[in-house]
């Protein structure tokens, strides 16, 4: 901790550090070397409600002048000075932080910060324990919490930004802005940014620690030139959908649920959003969108015409898993029409005959996933389900 403050006290005089980058400095120290309570930093940011842990990092490294790798050490967030301290801090690598912080990362980090181990632990993955994750992802290993993640539709590599929110928090970001529930912000009635207007690249993760796009353009004279369009700058989309604006208030209020009953609810709720979402994603089609804002019906429209449906729409994984966000939003308006219908039934077979027999070639790709692995919902959408999987196939003219 002596080195790394001697770096902290360096970057708040602002005198520069001699020879080599600091972070090489760090390196030094022997592989699995574990550092006990850090002493308190003089300069803390305080985190945005909401806020992701990388965000916050970024933000404490800018503070003292030093990396989100350094910032996460001298933090107490990380407790390994060595080159693992990039994976600790990563999006998506399962050593990272931001999946989950256990018992002596949040007393390194209450000494380093002050911060209570529930401010710490309410910018990782567990924040949404109970609610749009199952209960038993906060106690699960690392690998198994990937898994869990994948499996209710959410990507951590996913991001997306309301320019507004970035503008107002000087460049923070918010974890559940990385979210399948999160398209919209109701604050500044917007749609979320994925994707430079200027350039049309997608808004990743150096781009929004930058707070500028990372993209390229070709002037008239044929030049390339990075694009450095400014997010906080950027025109969003709003949003005059009257079903999503309702459908992301109701969202919201599960994402922030507490109590045990509304725990429930919104996790009942997610679980068939879930299964609901994946049934879309096969068989939903701009004709299921009347009423819908352009951008969302637009980016449905060029899905359809990459993966029809006629005859069963095959996919790559990834799209299943983790398809565009308007593109996701598209397939959730869907997907709240069937829950939220008197019928949910009735209102599933708006999309597709279900009682066909033999059922409908575009049935064929979604009823042999749900055989592999049947999803878990309610007792609501449950006969919809039973009714997929139930279904019969017609080959070469005999019903199977």
């Amino acid at each position: 901790m002596i080195i790394a403050h001697q770096l902290l006290g360096r970057a708040l005089t602002g005198s520069p550090p001699p020879g080599p980058r600091p972070v090489a400095t760090i390196c030094r120290v022997p592989h699995r070397t574990k550092i006990g309570l850090p002493r308190r930093l003089p300069l803390v940011p305080v985190p945005v409600p909401g806020e992701s842990l990388l965000s916050w990092l970024g933000c404490m490294g800018r503070l003292l002048g030093v990396n989100r790798g350094e910032a996460a050490y001298v933090s107490g967030v990380w407790h390994v000075a060595d080159r693992r301290v990039v994976s600790g801090v990563s999006l998506t690598n399962q050593r990272s932080a931001i999946f989950g912080l256990d018992d002596e990362s949040v007393e390194r980090i209450n000494a380093a910060t002050g911060l209570s181990a529930a401010a710490a632990r309410d910018m990782t993955w567990t924040r949404f324990t109970g609610t749009a994750l199952p209960v038993e992802f906060g106690h699960s290993d690392p690998s198994r919490k990937q898994r869990m993640l994948k499996e209710n539709w959410v990507n951590p590599a996913s991001l997306s930004l309301c320019p507004g929110c970035f503008d107002d928090s000087d460049g923070r970001w918010l974890l559940r802005w990385s979210l399948p529930w999160a398209y919209a912000c109701l604050e500044h009635d917007c749609y979320l940014v994925t994707a430079c207007p200027t350039c049309r690249y997608r808004v990743d993760e150096a781009a929004v620690v930058r707070g500028t796009c990372g993209g390229y353009l070709r002037d008239r004279s044929g030049s390339v030139q990075r694009c450095s369009t400014e997010f906080r700058h950027v025109r969003a989309t709003r949003i005059r959908d009257v079903e999503l604006l309702r459908l992301q208030r109701l969202l919201d209020g599960h994402l922030q649920a507490a109590g045990e009953l509304e725990m429930n609810q919104a996790r009942a709720d997610f679980q068939d959003l879930v299964a609901l979402g994946v049934m879309a994603v096969y068989l939903a089609t701009p004709d299921h969108l009347d009423g819908a804002d352009a951008v969302v019906r637009d980016a449905l429209s060029v899905f359809s015409r990459r993966y029809w449906v006629k005859y069963g729409r095959n996919m790559n994984r990834s799209d299943i898993d983790s398809p565009p966000k308007m593109v996701q939003a598209a397939f959730l308006r869907v997907a709240a029409r069937i829950l939220f219908a008197n019928d949910p039934l009735a209102a599933a077979s708006d999309l597709v005959d279900l009682g066909k027999n033999p059922m409908d070639p575009s049935l064929v790709p979604l009823h042999r996933s749900w055989l592999h692995r049947q999803p878990e919902v309610t007792e609501r959408v449950k006969p919809i389900v039973e009714a997929i999987r139930a279904a019969r196939i017609e080959a070469r003219g005999v019903s199977l």
